[in-house]
């Protein structure tokens, strides 16, 4: 590891966010204002895969700015880099070992305190239903800070994300996940499996306040069980992909829209509670319960998903 100080050119913008019953949210959009005089640093850890012989955990917490996710070549377990405020933020770097098994939590806290609030955010204990108001978001890009996390393909990881108000790319195509789990309180994200999985993700787990996501390729990401939690926002499921057994999935959220794509070979169906809610699955089949693809019986694969949705609008497209 090594730790260095880089000043910087001072960033006037950045990400604001006001929010209504997240107490949490309004303090790091006090915090993302960037200021004059601000003592920009660069953070970087990084650790070689044969130091972990069994199994890796990780987990990320970070509030504000860019963070992207990504896999790296070579012999190395993890590579994190971070730029922040060091007026405002400490990064926070844990690391343990115990009999081949590692973990590692990393993130920011700010300087006038243990981690509290760094740690109400990973406990991911805001309810994504919550009536969230957000208002001049603005630009989530790097003027408000960096954390680009580079994983080693090797090793089976066990990945927690949290974000607060944060612009998200996370590119896991080719990394062996066995269990994912993203958590964003005002965000924009982008997920992608664009390679397949090496091992089965026993879970995938989206929990998002008021977000926009995309997922794209998660018949790549190879999940048993599927679960997403929104809020606010629209979102976007793709489950196209080299799908090698079957899953099943729930989606409930309060006030947007989804847009599912589902791969011809897969066989689908779906059951849904909405209200106020259009639908729209012209390729489906209406049955008693709910849709279902003329595929259903011969299809290899299945996918069964569960639909709860407030105020929006469902649309389901079949895709070669």
């Amino acid at each position: 590891m090594n730790l260095s100080r880089t000043p910087g050119p001072a960033h006037k913008g950045g990400a604001r966010a006001v929010v209504g019953g997240l107490a949490l949210l309004a303090f790091i959009g006090f915090r993302a204002e960037s200021l004059p005089g601000q003592d920009w640093t660069e953070f970087r850890s990084s650790r070689q895969a044969h130091s972990v012989s069994e199994s890796f955990a990780l987990e990320v917490v970070y509030g504000v700015g860019h963070l992207s996710v990504e896999p790296v070549e070579g012999d190395l377990l993890y590579d994190v880099r971070m730029r922040y405020d060091a007026e405002q933020f400490k990064p926070v770097r844990q690391w343990s070992l115990d009999e081949g098994r590692g973990q590692l939590r990393v993130g920011l806290t700010t300087l006038d305190d243990d981690g509290d609030w760094i740690n109400a955010l990973a406990s991911g204990d805001f309810d994504p239903e919550l009536s969230v108001d957000l208002h001049e978001l603005g630009d989530l890009d790097e003027s408000a800070g960096t954390l680009e996390l580079k994983l080693g393909r090797r090793l089976p990881v066990d990945l927690k994300l949290s974000a607060g108000a944060a612009a998200t790319e996370i590119a896991l195509g080719g990394v062996a996940v066995s269990r994912f789990e993203l958590t964003t309180a005002a965000s924009e994200t982008e997920l992608s499996f664009n390679d397949p999985n090496p091992v089965r993700m026993a879970e995938m787990v989206i929990k998002a306040g008021a977000a926009e996501v995309t997922a794209e390729h998660l018949g790549n990401a190879r999940f048993d069980s599927f679960d997403l939690k929104g809020g606010v926002g629209d979102v976007v499921l793709d489950f196209t992909g080299e799908w090698d057994g079957s899953a099943t999935g729930s989606v409930k959220m309060g006030l947007g829209s989804l847009e599912l794509r589902i791969p011809a070979e897969i066989g689908v169906w779906i059951q849904k509670s909405s209200v106020l809610t259009s639908f729209s699955a012209p390729d489906l089949e209406k049955i008693d319960g709910g849709y279902r693809s003329p595929n259903w019986e011969a299809a290899e694969y299945r996918l069964e998903l569960e639909l709860k949705t407030a105020f929006g609008a469902i649309e389901v497209e079949v895709v070669p």
